[in-house]
């Protein structure tokens, strides 16, 4: 089971972020994602959304990221920011955070 982390990593807090070794000891593989690399477009074949690269190169599909699930730890007073790349993402992978959860406490413990 492949597990995406969405939230404003740096690089340090990639390894060190508290799920990662959770999912690692629960054998899911961990993928951690930085809310800001995610693009949502509308193409000719509808909306769609990509992770982006920070180093220039080209960025891939969500859909080829692989994930089986999505846990949301993007902070509320960010929620509306974001909620153009929630969609997309809802649409097509299941999103471990119910979406109350997501409205009113997408940062805290209890959100999981």
């Amino acid at each position: 089971m492949r597990v995406g982390v969405v939230n404003r990593f740096d690089d340090d807090k990639r390894e060190r972020y508290p799920f990662g070794p959770a999912l690692r000891r629960l054998g899911a593989t961990y993928v951690p994602i930085d809310v800001r690399d995610l693009r949502a477009y509308v193409g000719n074949e509808g909306p769609h959304l990509t992770v982006e690269t920070r180093s220039g190169g080209p960025g891939v599909l969500f859909d080829d990221l692989g994930v089986d699930g999505v846990l949301w730890r993007v902070s509320e007073n960010t929620f509306n920011d974001y909620h153009s790349v929630i969609e997309p993402i809802s649409r097509h992978h299941p999103v471990i955070n119910s979406l109350p959860c997501l409205l009113m406490c997408s940062d805290l413990t209890r959100a999981t």
